[in-house]
């Protein structure tokens, strides 16, 4: 979604609201591994409160994968806010990462939600804190019980 953010920078005071959802199902995570099965909703706002334009959005999705231990299939439910100060041109050095250019005051609302989702995701994913995992020498799901290898 493209938004059109001339009247945000030309008036103080002005609000602009968004709702929709995206779909990123083509997102691959891992060779044959899609998590993102339903469109991710988006929402949020623009808006200009003392001549400074701020951009505040949240993200909400399910992420479809499989405990790192034990391998048992999970969804996580992932809501993800994060915000942002909108300048026409950035001068100096380039300022924070939480302060972004806007080119001819139009922003892609898709491509930043798809970046920050991305970059937030968790590196291991487990069905519950204490999952024991598999045994290496037989495969057993131990949250189902001991094996009896000697190895556990």
């Amino acid at each position: 979604m493209i938004l059109d953010l001339k009247g945000v920078f030309e008036c103080e005071g002005f609000r602009q609201d968004f709702s929709y959802e995206m779909n990123i199902g083509e997102y691959e995570v891992q060779p044959g591994e899609f998590p993102f099965k339903e469109p991710v909703k988006i929402s949020g706002f623009v808006r200009n409160k003392s001549g400074v334009v701020r951009l505040h959005v949240e993200t909400e999705s399910d992420y479809h994968t499989q405990c790192d231990r034990c391998c048992k299939p999970i969804c996580e439910h992932i809501v993800l806010p994060f915000d942002n100060v909108l300048v026409r041109e950035l001068s100096g050095d380039g300022g924070s990462e939480d302060i972004i250019a806007v080119k001819d005051e139009r922003l892609d609302i898709d491509e930043l939600a798809y970046s920050n989702i991305i970059l937030s995701l968790p590196m291991k994913h487990l069905c519950n804190e204490f999952c024991k995992g598999i045994c290496p020498t037989c495969g057993k799901n131990l949250n189902e019980g001991d094996c009896g290898c000697e190895a556990n």
